[in-house]
């Protein structure tokens, strides 16, 4: 079985990736660019999965999701100050060059999840709400694919491992949840 992490950028989603890994959905990826590394994970998560989570889950009729949420205020001083940092010198650079190929795809993203490559805070909170809107919509009908959890809460460690495991079906583990990326609040 595969498991996608389907939450927006800076909404856990590094953090579900490292517990995933430790649960042995291997391997699992943090925004894998191609199409190939997603069809050989065992896992994967972030902007590249997110933007195409319905094309997936009709690749992978058994694939589980995660929809990693923040409250939007908290996830909006996050998005900002990440994409901030280095989002217009990434989208600016040539993606023909060598070496270089991932960037079409990190474009293809952007434009795919915010309609810009150099998104506004307006236009940020309405991706969050589109993409929510998506979610909700697609999985309505199928709600035993999905969890929807708040990996970035207060919510004790313990309780989100048995969250996830129980929805994947795997035995709970008894180790600290990973809390990682905190470089953006």
């Amino acid at each position: 079985m595969k498991v996608f992490g389907i939450g927006m950028p800076k909404t856990g989603t590094v953090s579900l990736t490292s517990a995933l890994d430790t649960l042995g959905f291997r391997p699992a990826l943090h925004n894998p660019w191609s199409h190939v590394e997603i069809a050989r994970c065992g896992s994967a998560t972030d902007a590249t999965i997110a933007y195409r989570f319905e094309a997936l889950a009709s690749a992978w009729p058994d694939a589980k999701f995660i929809y990693t949420e923040r409250p939007m205020s908290l996830w909006l001083a996050s998005i900002v100050g990440h994409y901030g940092k280095y989002l217009p010198a990434q989208i600016e650079q040539g993606f023909t060059e060598p070496g270089k190929e991932h960037l079409w795809a990190y474009r293809e993203t952007i434009l795919s999840l915010f309609r810009s490559v150099r998104p506004s805070q307006p236009e940020f909170l309405a991706a969050y709400r589109r993409h929510d809107q998506r979610v909700r919509q697609y999985f309505r009908t199928r709600p035993e694919r999905m969890l929807t959890i708040d990996i970035t809460s207060d919510l004790p460690g313990p309780e989100k491992w048995a969250r996830i495991c129980a929805f994947l079906d795997v035995p709970v583990l008894e180790v600290p949840f990973p809390h990682l990326n905190r470089a953006c609040p």
